[in-house]
């Protein structure tokens, strides 16, 4: 048998070692979209949750009462958004209007910051 110039011993490994960083990455991408949706869901959630909330206060004359207990759920469910980033409004017409940051897993935090998610937002509307 002859023995070649070029030696493939440990090719194999060699191939692994350079689409290791690809596969790890697409891991990562993968987690964020997952992240992401997840936020998405919970925002849809918080909306809603919000403008229960605030239309039961409204019934009861506590608009005022309302307004602050929709602000501490939203806080409560939204507590892995960056705080600065969070935002919730509301319309005399009764729309509740929730946005918040996506936030970022590790190696994107670090690279992006805290703070460069992508901004989701929800609505809802109170009606009986």
């Amino acid at each position: 048998m002859r023995r070649s110039i070029w030696n493939e011993r440990g090719q194999g490994s060699v191939e692994l070692l350079l689409t290791l960083p690809l596969i790890v990455f697409v891991m990562f991408v993968g987690w964020q979209i997952v992240v992401a949706g997840h936020t998405w869901w919970k925002l849809a959630e918080v909306a809603r949750l919000v403008a229960r909330e605030r239309y039961v206060a409204d019934q009861r004359g506590e608009l005022k009462a309302g307004e602050r207990r929709g602000r501490e759920i939203a806080d409560t469910l939204l507590a892995s958004s960056p705080r600065a980033s969070r935002r919730i409004s509301s319309s005399k017409a009764g729309r509740v209007i929730v946005r918040a940051r996506v936030p970022l897993v590790p190696p994107f935090r670090v690279v992006l910051g805290p703070a460069a998610g992508p901004l989701l937002t929800s609505s809802s509307r109170m009606t009986p």
